[in-house]
């Protein structure tokens, strides 16, 4: 009886190199690869090496890609596996239903990168095409075009640990509108674009996790739903301007939680501005660095629903830096549950501002009374410099606008 060797057994990993692939970044390991991806395997396994691609692959429904090796570095086409491509245009991972894909590095030789514009040129190329879905972990992307491209129905996208370095799109949307997409942990570095969207189809329930996000030109365009956890957000000078947070379309819905965000070189962080019938809520972030002059931190929509609480606005802005736009133009709000604030809502006039909805707001220590007010405006006053029932004693107290006069709400 003749024995069968393991890797030949239907569905057992196969090891490339088993298939002749040399891994030495000379030899061209293109024909060997797709042949390992053909051979029926339900994984495919990359020892160490640099393995150079000189054409576009194929991946299977269903294929587990596995590098012996993690992947993320800040170098640009170094790590335990490499994957290296010479593309000036086209997919060069084209992919079947719900790949899995793990420690691997995808080096795109194809393009010049010029660190002093910080612009990617010479390549249109994408890392990945999708069909559907994909689960990656420990993976980077170096000098590609677009290095995620969903496909026309991607629907439960989860990376891990996945960077973008030098790249002109981590993530971008191709002719169709992709939701339930879990980013976590994700790093980028002098990405223009960290998730492209487009507005004629906008993405649907976009969570990123932790993980730092810098040297963006945009963080996330064209979609209905983002929220942001626990993320490190900051730019540099040749992307002064930026918009980070820019939905483009009406009814979008944007959340912040525990968000460190170094403002400077951008212009503003959420841009809402004139969209109807939105969500923004924040809660708990650091609004940190030197933002440049008249910076917005949230530029309100036109209509629709705030919530901003807790945020925490640095005290190294300039004085024309502020936290919400256009605060004294009332008639903003009349189709937005947010209050009518006073002119000065820079760091001068408020030590840890505080907002909540229904047409009033909190502010903690507030230096001045509001120059305009509506009824229902809450006020916990600090006792010493705004005094207007002259009952704190030195001690912070509440108070509330009831259609004429600051009323205490004991009595």
């Amino acid at each position: 009886m003749t024995k069968v060797p393991y890797s030949m057994i239907d569905g057992a990993p196969v090891n490339v190199r088993s298939l002749g692939a040399v891994g030495d970044g000379v030899a061209d390991d293109t024909v060997a690869i797709q042949a390992a991806f053909n051979s029926g395997a339900k994984q495919v396994v990359f020892p160490p090496g640099t393995y150079l691609c000189t054409a576009g692959l194929t991946v299977p429904n269903w294929l587990h890609i596995v590098g012996q090796g993690y992947a993320p570095t800040i170098a640009t086409g170094t790590g335990a596996v490499v994957l290296r491509f010479t593309g000036t245009s086209g997919n060069f991972l084209t992919c079947g239903f719900n790949p899995t894909i793990e420690n691997i590095v995808f080096w795109n030789t194809g393009g010049t990168y010029n660190d002093t514009t910080d612009t990617l040129s010479g390549t249109t190329a994408a890392a990945i095409k999708l069909t559907d879905n994909i689960t990656m972990a420990y993976c980077s992307f170096s000098t590609w075009a677009d290095c995620i491209r969903f496909g026309a129905s991607t629907y439960y996208v989860k990376t891990y640990a996945v960077e973008f370095n030098r790249c002109t799109n981590g993530y971008r949307t191709d002719g169709a509108a992709p939701y339930n997409v879990d980013i976590h942990s994700p790093i980028s570095r002098k990405t223009t674009n960290f998730f492209t969207g487009q507005t004629a189809y906008p993405a649907r329930n976009v969570k990123v996790f932790g993980g730092s996000v810098e040297g963006y030109s945009t963080v996330c365009t064209g979609f209905l739903d983002f929220a942001s956890f626990g993320t490190y957000y900051e730019t540099v000078a040749t992307r002064a301007g930026a918009y980070a947070i820019d939905p483009g379309v009406n009814g979008a819905s944007v959340s912040l939680f525990g968000n460190l965000i170094y403002m400077s070189h951008t212009a503003r962080f959420v841009n809402m501005s004139g969209l109807t019938s939105c969500s923004l809520s924040g809660s708990g972030n650091q609004f940190e660095g030197v933002a440049p002059s008249s910076a917005i931190m949230y530029y309100l929509p036109s209509s629709g629903s705030v919530n901003l609480t807790g945020d925490l606005f640095g005290a190294g802005h300039p004085n024309n830096a502020v936290y919400v736009d256009s605060v004294t133009n009332a008639a903003k709000f009349n189709g937005i549950t947010f209050p009518t604030l006073p002119s000065g809502n820079s760091q001068a006039g408020y030590s840890g501002m505080q907002m909540i909805g229904s047409r009033g707001f909190i502010s903690i220590g507030l230096t001045a009374q509001p120059a305009s007010r509506t009824t229902g405006m809450t006020v916990l006053a600090d006792g010493t410099s705004w005094d207007p029932l002259s009952l704190a004693g030195g001690r912070p107290y509440w108070v509330i606008w009831q259609g004429d006069r600051w009323r205490n709400p004991g009595g």
